[in-house]
């Protein structure tokens, strides 16, 4: 029995075959035709994901299981606070693909094992241990980042690319280590490096409101930032 998505999809298929021109040159319509075809290829293959993942959410019984799945052909790179999603259970470990400790110059396995899932959508959010090993130096923290975005693109290449800037670290935390207070001021650059790259600069740190809102270091958020933080993520990704 053919499902109502097959027949969706054929039905779209036949439609655009029927509004192909018939009054062109034969040359001009063999040209049309193979150019045609490949966008065909591509909106049906569209239209079979739009239909898997419909089904998918409407059989998923958690809105962290819809989330999961609204996360399809998306990978977040991180550090720590990324591993967060993972380890709350809110993204699977192929979707927020981190390690403890990553920065921007270090991240080359983790952007390699992203690139092996071929995914449509890459977020970098990387920043928070630069400020350290780059001494709070913005200018040395983009250079690195630059050639992450550099690798993303090159083993990527069809990825549309999106950066998170670093989250708001917590005065108690900027008392302890001096130089976190330059969060800021790496963001600004991010943003600048954004608007030459042309990608898009996401910034959930509005979420983290007030110190209950972060672990013990004053760093990490706790559950309650990642329950509100991949919804907005989800959200700018429309």
């Amino acid at each position: 029995m053919i499902s109502s998505a097959v027949l969706f999809i054929l039905c779209t298929l036949l439609s655009m075959l029927a509004h192909r021109p018939s009054s062109q040159k034969q040359a001009d319509a063999e040209s049309y035709l193979s150019k045609l075809q490949d966008v065909e290829v591509q909106q049906i293959q569209e239209l079979i994901e739009a239909s898997e993942m419909r089904i998918a959410l409407s059989k998923a019984k958690t809105d962290a299981e819809r989330n999961r799945i609204k996360f399809t052909n998306t990978i977040i790179l991180g550090d720590s606070i990324v591993e967060g999603l993972s380890d709350y259970h809110l993204l699977k470990q192929t979707q927020a693909i981190s390690t403890r400790g990553r920065r921007s110059d270090n991240c080359a396995k983790d952007i390699k094992k992203a690139a092996a899932l071929s995914p449509k959508r890459v977020i970098l959010h990387y920043g928070m241990n630069d400020l350290e090993y780059c001494r709070g130096n913005a200018k040395q923290f983009i250079k690195y980042y630059q050639g992450a975005v550099a690798s993303v693109r090159k083993q990527m290449p069809n990825a549309e690319i999106y950066i998170h800037a670093i989250l708001p670290i917590d005065s108690s935390a900027i008392r302890e280590t001096p130089v976190y207070a330059k969060w800021k001021s790496f963001n600004q650059a991010l943003k600048k490096l954004c608007q030459k790259e042309k990608i898009t600069f996401i910034d959930g740190g509005f979420l983290l409101r007030k110190r209950s809102d972060y672990e013990a270091d004053g760093v990490h958020p706790k559950y309650s930032f990642y329950e509100q933080w991949l919804p907005y993520l989800l959200e700018v990704l429309k």
